[in-house]
């Protein structure tokens, strides 16, 4: 069975659901789009995240809902949801901000074209058409491909010491199985997930949780004072891997995504993607945490904008123009 489409969009997250609504919201015909998901449940924001606490206040998530006119927030018909009754100015859980999403979703997946199904690689099938092969054996011809595939936590490791996965860290129940009272845990990172781990940490009263963090700017950013003085913070250093690192009994890693990965046909196993314009190849593009936008930093580092999803909105009407045309 084959398919041609203007348009194919591959992921259900955030960025997945701002691609099509905003599609939509150009012109783009419903069934011109074709939007590819293994389970559209919102991608990881509403499935392995969704016990988080978001840094992100509730005006934003607010923002991104009624950014498109295809996702339907304001419609006068809409069922009410929990978000909509907090303050704009405070944070709250992924799951909370998720639920919208996935009435969204809905909504958008019963007027495009859409498969529950698995690309598992792209190659060229004329100049103007990519062909994408699917899990079920399916092959879609599309002149446009946008790939919002999002990534996995990226992982550290040491000889003879566990580590235990940033998923299972993030989530209380899960981590409560993995941790004995007499673990000695580091954790690396001064982001937002690794400040849910370490909260996760002090609830379950784990014994002197230390803290390993790369940028100091970073930390301040994201733990308040209150919650610094309840544990240990040390920047990354050899001497200081070697003093800490014997008596450590587990480890969490809370540092960086990496890219999942689609295969395409003529390119590098690990293809790169213009980060002005988003552009991977001729008619592929990317967008979201696999393909995010890169700011300026700090001593000469960039910093990829990954963890909220209002952004991914914003890069989205910046580039979109120059997509369509």
């Amino acid at each position: 069975m084959t398919k041609t489409m203007e348009w194919v969009v591959v992921g259900a997250g955030p960025a997945g659901i701002a691609a099509v609504g905003k599609l939509l919201d150009a012109g783009i015909h419903p069934q011109a789009i074709l939007w590819l998901d293994p389970h559209f449940k919102v991608g990881d924001f509403g499935t392995a995240w969704a016990h988080v606490g978001s840094n992100t206040p509730v005006e934003y998530f607010l923002k991104f809902y009624q950014h498109a006119k295809a996702f339907a927030y304001t419609h006068v018909n809409r069922p009410p949801f929990m978000i909509d009754k907090i303050d704009p100015g405070k944070n709250c859980p992924l799951i909370i901000a998720a639920q919208p999403l996935h009435w969204i979703t809905t909504q958008l997946r019963n007027r495009v074209s859409s498969l529950t199904d698995t690309v598992l690689h792209l190659s060229r099938a004329n100049p103007q058409h990519w062909g994408l092969t699917l899990a079920s054996g399916q092959v879609i011809y599309t002149k446009k491909v946008l790939l919002t595939i999002g990534g996995e936590a990226k992982t550290l490791n040491f000889n003879d010491i566990p580590t235990i996965p940033l998923k299972t860290a993030l989530h209380l129940e899960k981590l409560t199985a993995t941790i004995q009272p007499d673990d000695r845990v580091i954790v690396f990172g001064a982001s937002q997930s690794a400040k849910n781990v370490m909260e996760n940490l002090l609830q379950l009263n784990t014994q002197h949780p230390l803290l390993f963090y790369r940028s100091e700017r970073s930390l301040e950013r994201h733990f308040k004072t209150e919650l610094l003085a309840k544990f240990t913070q040390l920047p990354i250093t050899p001497r200081h891997l070697l003093n800490y690192m014997p008596n450590c009994t587990k480890i969490i890693y809370a540092i960086g995504f990496e890219r999942r990965h689609i295969p395409i046909k003529g390119l590098a196993d690990h293809y790169d993607y213009d980060p002005n314009t988003g552009e991977i190849a001729p008619g592929i593009f990317g967008l979201g945490m696999a393909f995010p936008e890169i700011l300026p930093y700090e001593l000469g580092q960039a910093e990829y904008r990954v963890t909220a999803i209002w952004p991914f909105m914003k890069r989205l009407q910046k580039l979109l123009p120059g997509w369509l045309n």
